[in-house]
């Protein structure tokens, strides 16, 4: 897996630095998380909530796609979510069966500050680097949570 073959960079070294970084990274926000008593699960879906509340919700399948899961683990998900008071599920306007979810004002206070504590507390990694950098490694990190693509 290498980009340019005069330079070739060790696999060993790629999946060390990628396993220590990912590892920090959770580590990290798994920190910040437990203050807010939350997991990391259910701040990704809160966050994915959060961020679509202002143009009408998600549904149930919107988040399933985005994470790569099943519905049925984010149905359980979105119970403990719920229980916390920091969503609201409503039915479909065309179809009653389908639930739009949303975030209530409770969710939508934790979302930001939570946001902003992960945005301040990851400056110190990121003073490290350039913008651009930065950008480009989270164009690489999308291209790769896309999968191994087929031959």
């Amino acid at each position: 897996m290498t980009k340019n073959a005069d330079e070739p960079i060790p696999q060993h070294r790629i999946a060390i630095a990628q396993t220590r970084a990912s590892r920090n990274i959770m580590e990290h926000r798994d920190s910040i998380l437990r203050q807010y008593e939350l997991t990391s699960p259910e701040w990704f879906v809160l966050g994915y909530v959060g961020s679509a509340t202002k143009t009408g919700g998600v549904k149930v399948s919107d988040i399933a796609i985005e994470l790569d899961v099943q519905s049925t683990y984010v149905t359980g998900i979105l119970r403990k979510l719920e229980a916390k008071e920091l969503i609201s599920l409503r039915a479909g306007q065309t179809d009653r069966r389908v639930r739009i979810i949303t975030t209530t004002k409770k969710g939508s206070v934790l979302f930001r500050n939570i946001e902003k504590e992960l945005a301040t507390q990851g400056s110190a990694w990121l003073q490290k680097t350039t913008d651009a950098a930065y950008r480009n490694y989270l164009h690489v990190l999308e291209i790769f949570s896309q999968g191994h693509p087929r031959r």
